[in-house]
């Protein structure tokens, strides 16, 4: 059968279907026709394993009950030499027992029960063929990171020997030196806004508005006597906090972080380095690009890429990711139901020590106050219909479950509104998620 090419990418997404039963082969192959794969078939896990060794494939289709070898020992096997293979076990009712002891060992990423359905198993070796060209696309996208990394550096290099040899040349008085080191740090600065006009463009109403944002990490970073120089770096990284998002797919910027699927956060994950590579070979910015490697460590190891732990992780990136998170919070992106402002101060408080660094959270809490009075954020809180009060006014749209808009933003209620508002939840058995402004904020 073809090969199936991104003519775009040029990937060629391979599967491997074993099976001791011919028919069994030729059915599947039947089926997965019109993916427009290269298949490859083997009659039990030898051969299979042969024919891995000589090409590795993106997906596996094993058959459980075979000679020798059974199904999930074969995919065990796969599992460790491929680790980046997706793999689908055919079991039938009475190999169950096995099946779950798989799945337990982490060996599987999907069962079927035979007989199969042939619509589940297109959608499974569909989304692993999507899997595959997510993979291929950030492999490119680290090779093009490589590329330009040589680039700048070789820019930076001539920058620099330019720099050398003109004020040798000249033999400039300090003064002039100095006129002329500010001169360059202007284009490091050109560079830094133009960074941040690429990740506002791909990431939209995501990207909170920077200045918001840095005055929150200078005010946090002054209260912690950090010097001159890291709030500088701190700065730069909080501007280029979202860099190495720009070529991250739409699905996984548009999804909170909670509702991705493991192997989606797992990509979603690369952002860090990315961000880190990208500027590492600009002078001015590597510690911002430390900062940024850091920023999605958490202090009892559980953040990412590093499992950094405590004071192993930088304080200026400890800063960078308890704010990175509150905004995130209160935007919708790491939990899908966005969190009011208070909601999210205290989820950051319930994660000190866990989560964030504890001094960090308590100057944050300290600085809470002075942040919304600063940029005029109404704080709001959730309430129930019997807790209405006439006077309140919604802080959101009101909606039913199914998205009924019910009450616009801004709307104030009334008794008469509050009343049919109890009617309705009693009428339908739903609780609605009714969001007012906090006369108190």
């Amino acid at each position: 059968m073809g090969a199936a090419v991104d003519t775009k990418k040029g990937l060629t997404i391979r599967i491997v279907l074993v099976d001791d039963e011919p028919a069994i082969l030729n059915a599947l192959k039947r089926t997965l026709f019109d993916l427009n794969c290269q298949i490859r078939t083997a009659e039990n896990a030898k051969d299979a394993l042969n024919l891995l060794n000589e090409e590795p494939a993106e997906i596996v289709v094993s058959d459980m009950r075979m000679p020798n070898m059974n199904g999930a020992e074969f995919l065990t096997v796969v599992a460790t030499k491929w680790p980046d293979t997706e793999r689908i076990l055919l079991t039938g009712f009475s190999d169950m027992e096995s099946t779950i002891a798989a799945i337990n060992k982490g060996k599987i990423n999907y069962y079927l029960e035979k007989p199969w359905d042939d619509d589940r198993l297109r959608k499974i070796i569909s989304k692993g063929i999507e899997l595959a060209e997510i993979k291929h696309r950030n492999t490119e996208l680290e090779a093009q990171v490589i590329e330009q990394n040589k680039e700048l550096k070789s820019w930076n290099e001539k920058l620099e020997q330019q720099v050398t040899e003109r004020t040798t040349k000249l033999n400039l008085s300090n003064s002039k030196l100095q006129a002329s080191v500010n001169e360059l740090h202007g284009h490091y600065q050109t560079t830094v806004q133009l960074f941040s006009s690429l990740i506002e463009q791909r990431l939209g109403n995501q990207q909170t508005k920077g200045s918001t944002f840095v005055w929150v990490l200078k005010r946090l970073a002054e209260h912690l006597k950090l010097p001159e120089v890291d709030i500088k770096s701190l700065s730069y990284a909080g501007v280029l906090r979202n860099v190495g998002k720009i070529g991250l797919p739409d699905e996984l910027l548009k999804t909170p972080y909670l509702s991705l699927p493991p192997e989606q956060q797992r990509e979603f994950h690369r952002h860090t380095t990315i961000a880190a590579t990208m500027l590492s070979s600009i002078p001015p910015l590597l510690k911002a690009a430390r900062i940024l490697a850091q920023r999605e460590e958490h202090e009892d190891g559980s953040g990412y890429p590093y499992g950094l732990k405590q004071t192993d992780i930088d304080l200026p990136a400890a800063i960078l990711c308890l704010v990175g998170d509150y905004f995130a919070y209160c935007q919708g992106l790491i939990d899908p139901q966005p969190l009011t402002p208070n909601q999210a101060l205290n989820q950051i408080k319930s994660l000190s020590g866990q989560y964030y660094r504890a001094e960090v959270v308590a100057a944050f809490e300290s600085a809470w106050p002075e942040l919304c009075h600063r940029y005029q954020i109404q704080n709001e809180d959730q309430f129930s219909s019997n807790q209405l009060i006439a006077g309140m006014v919604l802080s959101r749209d009101l909606k039913t479950s199914c998205g009924t808009l019910l009450l616009a933003e801004g709307k104030e209620l009334d008794a008469a509104i509050i009343k049919h508002l109890k009617k309705l939840e009693h009428s339908f058995q739903e609780k609605l998620d009714i969001y007012v402004f906090d006369e108190n904020s």
